[in-house]
């Protein structure tokens, strides 16, 4: 007989972060290169939906899983400066970040053929992730962890690069103009910075995991063995050209998803071994 329990929870937040703190450029004559100043309030709000549920609690399976929804989204209610940008190595020329009064704080400013304009957001427009584990057969555990984040783009330098290089891996795939696409992206460095701002959606299994219980033992003070091998960030599935599109060159806060050649995420694969006593 199946059987199955099932909870909400959801959470609407607003939360005010008043004069936070920028670096700022100040006048030459201040005899300063840079300033950290109290600049102005900034305003999160989003929403977080959660459900836990039991969908299947038969005699050989049992099936557990919990899923959680988020967004948010930022405004940057005062500034007491002028527009500040980082968080790139090069301005507006390949797409940066810029804090601006109304504006949101991961808005991606940059130049896009008639002038200086938003080009993307970092912010994704959703995140979704799951935990699931099927017991069956009482011995048998099968655990997976997804992470889904729709939306947002990176400032994608790698990719810039490997043009300039020449190693990128449609550098000579031909274009409706009957150029190259490497000389097509060369052409654009100057005058649009579009070519750099990529979305940066991706499906990740974060782990994967088989475990297997040993319950009869020969000896006594160990009730229980637990077996498994498990698998960490093994597959992600994304259109992202770049080596992984869950990036962060210089940490997080203001100028996250600037992608410069970094280190992907690693891959992991793991054997588990835990006695009960």
């Amino acid at each position: 007989m199946l059987k199955g329990r099932l909870g909400f929870e959801l959470t609407y937040y607003t939360k005010d972060i008043n004069n936070f703190l920028l670096l700022t450029t100040p006048p030459p004559s201040s005899g300063f290169a840079q300033e950290w100043i109290n600049a102005g309030n900034l305003t999160n709000h989003g929403v977080e939906l959660g459900m836990n549920a039991r969908p299947v609690e038969s005699g050989n399976v049992v099936w557990n899983t919990s899923v959680n929804f988020w967004l948010n989204r930022s405004d940057v209610t005062k500034l007491i400066v002028p527009p500040v940008q980082l968080g790139s190595l090069g301005g507006v020329l390949l797409g940066t970040y810029q804090i601006e009064q109304g504006k949101s704080a991961t808005q991606i400013v940059g130049l896009n053929g008639t002038g200086v304009g938003v080009l993307g957001n970092s912010e994704a427009r959703f995140l979704m992730s799951t935990y699931n584990e099927v017991t069956f057969y009482k011995n048998w555990s099968l655990r997976f962890l997804v992470h889904w984040k729709y939306g947002g783009q990176n400032v994608d330098v790698t990719e810039l690069q490997n043009v300039f290089g020449g190693t990128s891996a449609d550098y000579d795939k031909p274009t409706k103009s009957g150029l190259p696409y490497g000389v097509t992206e060369l052409m654009q460095v100057g005058s649009d910075a579009q070519q750099t701002v990529e979305n940066s959606s991706y499906l990740r299994f974060r782990e994967i995991g088989l475990y297997y219980t040993i319950r009869k033992l020969p000896v006594s003070f160990i009730k229980t063995i637990n077996v498994g091998i498990s698998l960490h960030n093994y597959f992600t599935i994304t259109n992202y050209r770049g080596y992984d599109p869950e990036v962060s060159n210089f940490g997080t806060g203001f100028s996250q998803g600037v992608d410069v050649d970094p280190y992907p995420s690693s891959k992991e694969a793991a054997l588990h071994v835990s006695l009960n006593l």
